[in-house]
């Protein structure tokens, strides 16, 4: 049986091959950033620390507006919550395992219908700004909201210009 297996993997590789090589290459175009560690601390690592700040920044905030205990220590522990959510693909964005994991976390530190009101109108929230942020980003780009028509505009155009 372990021999079947090891022999379906081995074709499905054969038969993927070429194309394993174009990803390896297209995995190592995003890692050669770290090859210059000035360009890597001008281009990535000063934006890295800027999302963080931010991030932690809106937690905090987030947590006086539902009155949790806002400290840095808690916005971090919040902050772990959330990406360890994003671990257990249970549901979509994570949105039941990071209510049960911030229950467990702020255990007698606040009360627990508090701390889901709280995780869940930042989701929310966050849900709902960023949504209509990409949207704003898609009419700012391409000046309407109907982009499949302009995706296929976009096709045509390469279709008519390629031999």
């Amino acid at each position: 049986m372990i021999g079947l297996i090891l022999l379906i993997v081995l074709l499905l590789l054969l038969w993927f091959a070429e194309e394993l090589v174009g990803f390896w290459h297209r995995v190592g175009l995003g890692f050669r950033i770290f090859s210059d560690k000035t360009a890597y601390l001008r281009r990535v690592a000063v934006w890295q620390a800027a999302d963080w700040c931010l991030r932690l920044t809106m937690i905090f905030f987030f947590m006086r507006a539902f009155h949790v205990p806002a400290t840095l220590h808690n916005a971090i522990l919040v902050q772990v919550t959330q990406s360890l959510a994003v671990l257990f693909p249970i549901s979509p964005s994570g949105i039941g395992t990071e209510q049960a994991l911030l229950l467990y976390t702020f255990a007698g530190k606040a009360a627990r219908t508090t701390l889901l009101s709280f995780s869940v109108g930042m989701r929310v929230t966050l849900i709902v700004f960023n949504a209509l942020l990409g949207f704003g980003a898609i009419l700012t780009m391409l000046r309407t909201l109907h982009w499949r028509q302009r995706v296929e505009a976009d096709r045509d155009a390469v279709a008519e210009h390629s031999p």
